[in-house]
């Protein structure tokens, strides 16, 4: 069991509970350990067979009597009934069978464990035993160059359905990730629970940028501005008072950080307009002086927009 030092904090930032077993020790060359996860608790053991069993039938029992009331207020199950010549209970008992996998599944030893270090980043899960581990993952800062993230938001008339996240990390193929996490939660604007693996994916997101930073101003030191890639094979660069875009067709122009008039993010698309731009054209870049990023494509976008201001003094609103 991994004791973690007392410095180290859950990935929402919140003191780790006492009683949180970690099951694997993070992999030292992910360095010192700045945040880390486990769903785990002591002392708890993967249930018997039979106590499994118990518990599906129950599941399977409540769903029984839920298809059963279904059928007594609607006889909407006489419908497959009549059309295949078999009882309705047959049904109910169909209908009551996703209910008791839903049992099995509650009832089943699956826990999983992350770490946010200094250097990089694990994640490992075990199922049946805590020493059985069927899936273990890590990121080496050092092997990567870029993130992006997509956090999606969907809605359906209106009605909150939901947030979708990936957030990559590439190395020399800019198109095809090293490493990924992904997942969902249904909290919207708030934050998820501790063991939604979105937090992990923000703990490490934060732990890229503090070991990616170093570089990047050394960089903006030594060649004059720092390069981000924007997907499709295009790029920006970014140095002290100017912005340099590469278009759909090859060419890169340049824009001077007094010649523009306005930054602006909204619903995913980073919006830059000059001063003289005209507001009838929205291309990815055009003599009309607007430009246009899909900011979930853009590598490093939390550092191109830190970069942007620093580097142009304006602010994206």
């Amino acid at each position: 069991m991994w004791n973690p030092p007392p410095a180290v904090t859950e990935h929402l930032g919140a003191p780790l509970a006492p009683d949180r077993d970690f099951f694997v020790a993070p992999p030292a060359d992910i360095g010192a350990i700045r945040t880390a996860y486990t769903t785990l608790k002591k002392g708890v053991r993967s249930k018997p067979m039979p106590v499994r069993v118990a518990m599906s039938l129950a599941y399977g029992s409540v769903g029984f009597l839920l298809a059963l009331g279904l059928q007594s207020l609607t006889g909407i199950l006489m419908l497959p009934s009549d059309l295949t010549g078999t009882p309705p209970v047959l049904w109910e008992a169909i209908l009551a069978l996703p209910v008791a996998y839903l049992g099995w599944r509650e009832s089943a030893f699956r826990h999983s464990c992350s770490f946010a270090g200094e250097l990089g980043c694990a994640y490992f899960e075990c199922e049946g035993e805590r020493g059985r581990v069927i899936q273990s993952s890590a990121l080496h800062f050092k092997n990567a160059s870029a993130l992006a993230t997509r956090i999606i938001r969907r809605l359906q008339n209106g009605v909150y359905q939901g947030t979708y996240f990936t957030f990559n990390w590439f190395s020399a193929d800019p198109e095809k990730p090293i490493f990924f996490l992904k997942g969902s939660h249904y909290k919207d604007s708030k934050t998820p629970p501790a063991e939604n693996i979105y937090n992990f994916a923000r703990a490490a997101e934060s732990a890229w940028y503090v070991y990616l930073t170093p570089g990047i101003d050394a960089e903006l030191t030594h060649k004059g501005s720092v390069k981000f890639y924007m997907g499709s094979g295009l790029w920006v660069a970014l140095g002290v008072g100017f912005l340099q875009i590469m278009d759909k067709q090859g060419g890169v122009s340049r824009c001077a950080a007094e010649d523009i008039g306005s930054a602006k993010l909204d619903d995913g698309v980073l919006t830059i307009r000059r001063k003289d731009a005209k507001s009838s054209f929205f291309n990815l870049f055009n003599h009309e002086g607007v430009y246009q990023f899909n900011y979930a494509a853009m590598h490093n976008a939390r550092l191109f927009l830190y970069l942007f201001e620093r580097c142009l003094g304006i602010k994206v609103r």
